[in-house]
């Protein structure tokens, strides 16, 4: 589970980043990254 704090500078740097992103996009990445942290070696 993320942290809340985490989670805000998660959103931050997300959302400014360069390239253009949507949400449908940045769900599938917290999604991902989460499942990464989760079970160590699924990268």
């Amino acid at each position: 589970m993320l942290e809340l704090f985490s989670l805000d500078t998660y959103t931050d740097a997300f959302v400014g980043h360069q390239v253009m992103r949507d949400m449908e996009r940045f769900v599938q990445t917290v999604a991902q990254d989460a499942a990464v942290v989760a079970v160590p070696g699924l990268h």
